[in-house]
This record gives C-alpha cells, structure tokens and sequence, in this order.
C-alpha cells in the first residue's frame, strides 16, 4: 500500500508504515509541503494512487462526498503522543487494512474503534 501523511501527522508515522512493507511519504516532503492546500493534496494522493491518512475533517467530508479515489484514513484520536498514535495504529492495523482492500472509501480510526464507510 501506498500512503500520504497529512501535515498533523509525524513524520515517524511514514517509518513505522514501511517498516510493514508498505510505502510512505510525508506531506512535508512535497514542494510547497505544510503550504499545500487540501485541493493539491487530493489531487496528488488521486494522481499517485496515494493514501491519505489525515486528522483533518475536511479529508473525512471530501472522502464521504466524493467517494474514492483516493482512500482516506481519518484519525479522530485527538492529542496524543506519538507513540501512543503508534500504540492505537498498530491495534486495529489489521481492521484498517483490510477495510482499505475490501474497497472502502474512507476509515475512522479512533482511541477505541474504527468505521470503514
């Protein structure tokens, strides 16, 4: 799988996913970076076949009203350490993956759940 970290998210997150087997690319790592507006990350993430992991709600609206693609991850954790987000990512790992290859749109990952839409 293929995934692009939102700005909110810690540069670390893109480690741990290739760690398992996956790639990753951090939004900062884009030009213009942090800058990017929502649009241009869309755009880039449907281009490449990317995706989103995101806390922004506006990932969650675009991905309920416009569908796939790109897949959206959004994580509702609120604030957290980094290694506690890593502690919660790596619980429902598998829920979220599968949910991703089964063809949702979009998965909710919260402290204690996740939704696939």
């Amino acid at each position: 799988m293929n995934w692009l970290l939102d700005a909110h998210l810690p540069p670390s997150l893109c480690q741990w996913l290739r760690a398992k087997g996956d790639q990753a690319v951090h939004v900062e790592s884009l030009k213009d970076g942090r800058n990017l507006p929502d649009e241009a990350i869309w755009a880039h993430a449907k281009q490449n076949h990317l995706i989103i992991v995101s806390k922004d709600s506006d990932f969650f609206d675009r991905a309920i009203l416009s569908g796939q693609p790109p897949q959206v991850v959004f994580v509702t954790v609120g604030n957290c350490s980094n290694k506690a987000l890593l502690a919660i990512l790596d619980q429902f790992w598998l829920h979220i993956r599968n949910a991703l290859l089964q063809g949702a749109s979009l998965v909710e990952v919260g402290r204690n759940k996740i939704r696939a839409y």
